[in-house]
C-alpha cells in the first residue's frame, strides 16, 4: 500500500472519527493543527478508495455512509465537531482505534465473565464499540452479543447487568451522528450553550461576530 501523505492521513482519520466530513471542515482542522493550508490537489482518490473513502459532492464519505450520506447530513446539521489534539486526531487513522472510553476496561472485564474464548471476546468488544459508533440501539448490540456467544440468560438480573454495562459504554462512545462527541459530552455542551445569533458578538470573547468566529466550528 502506498505511503500516506499528511493530507490523506487527515482525511482517513476524520472519516473514521466522523464518518464523513466536508472539504471545508477538514481544511479548517488541518490548518488549525498545522498552521498551513490544506492542499486538496495532493490527495489521491485511489488511495482514499483503498481505505473505502469516496469524494462525494464536496464531502469525504466512508463507505458505510455512502448510501445514506444525505440523511446523515440532516442528523449532524448544527452539531459541533469534537476536534482533539493533532496527536489524538491522527490516532483515528487506525479504524480499530476507539478513543479514551473510560468504560472499555470495565466492559472487557464483564465480557471475560461471559466467555473464555479470546476470539469471541474480541468480537464482542469490537462489535459493541463499532455499533455504538454507528449509534445503534442497545437492543441491537445485545442481540449481536447473544448471537456471537450463543448466550442464554439464566435470570432477569443477568440481562439487566448486560444492559447496565452497555448503557455506560454507549454514553461514553464517540459517535458519527454526534460529529465525534459522546452522548454525555454533547449533552453537557447543549446544556451550557446559550442561543447566539449569527450577528451577535461571539461568546468566546474574541470581539468578532459569531458568524465570523466560533460558528465555523459548528458548520
Amino acid at each position: 500500500m502506498n505511503k500516506l501523505n499528511e493530507y490523506e492521513k487527515y482525511i482517513i482519520a476524520a472519516c473514521n472519527l466522523y464518518g464523513m466530513i466536508s472539504i471545508n471542515k477538514i481544511s479548517y482542522i488541518y490548518q488549525n493543527h498545522n498552521n498551513e493550508l490544506f492542499d486538496k490537489t495532493e490527495v489521491s482518490s485511489d488511495i482514499l478508495q483503498s481505505y473505502y473513502i469516496s469524494d462525494i459532492e464536496g464531502y469525504y464519505v466512508i463507505q458505510a455512509l455512502e448510501d445514506t450520506y444525505d440523511e446523515h447530513l440532516k442528523i449532524i446539521r448544527g452539531k459541533p465537531y469534537y476536534i482533539p489534539t493533532k496527536i489524538k486526531f491522527l490516532e483515528h487513522i487506525d479504524d480499530g482505534y476507539f478513543d479514551d472510553n473510560p468504560y472499555i476496561e470495565e466492559f472487557k472485564e464483564y465480557v471475560n465473565t461471559l466467555t473464555k474464548s479470546d476470539v469471541k471476546r474480541e468480537n464482542v468488544i469490537s462489535s459493541a464499540l463499532f455499533q455504538f459508533m454507528l449509534s445503534s440501539r442497545i437492543q441491537f448490540v445485545v442481540d449481536d452479543i447473544i448471537d456471537i456467544l450463543d448466550l442464554v440468560f439464566d435470570s432477569e438480573e443477568e440481562a439487566i447487568l448486560m444492559y447496565d454495562h452497555l448503557v455506560k459504554l454507549q454514553n461514553n462512545s464517540r459517535m458519527w451522528n454526534n460529529n465525534g462527541y459522546t452522548p454525555l459530552e454533547l449533552g453537557e455542551i447543549r446544556a451550557n450553550t446559550q442561543k447566539v445569533g449569527r450577528n451577535d458578538p461571539c461568546p468566546c470573547g474574541s470581539g468578532k461576530k459569531y458568524k465570523k468566529c466560533c460558528i465555523l466550528k459548528v458548520n
